[in-house]
């Protein structure tokens, strides 16, 4: 499952959109399904993409 974020990035000070995947898991036992943050891609090639402040605020799980 792949949901986009869009929020003022602190690096950039201007507006950009990142796209989260999220890698679906069934806790043993459970017939539930639940989601977690797993790679994102960001159209800003110059950003450190290992401390992305929007990647970092996205929700970890859902």
């Amino acid at each position: 499952m792949q949901k986009t974020f869009s929020s003022i990035c602190p690096i950039t000070n201007s507006k950009q959109s990142i796209d989260v995947d999220y890698k679906s898991y069934s806790p043993l036992g459970s017939t539930e399904t639940y989601y977690t943050k797993s790679t994102f891609s960001c159209s800003n090639l110059d950003c450190n993409h290992e401390n992305c402040p929007l990647y970092n605020n996205a929700p970890i799980s859902f």
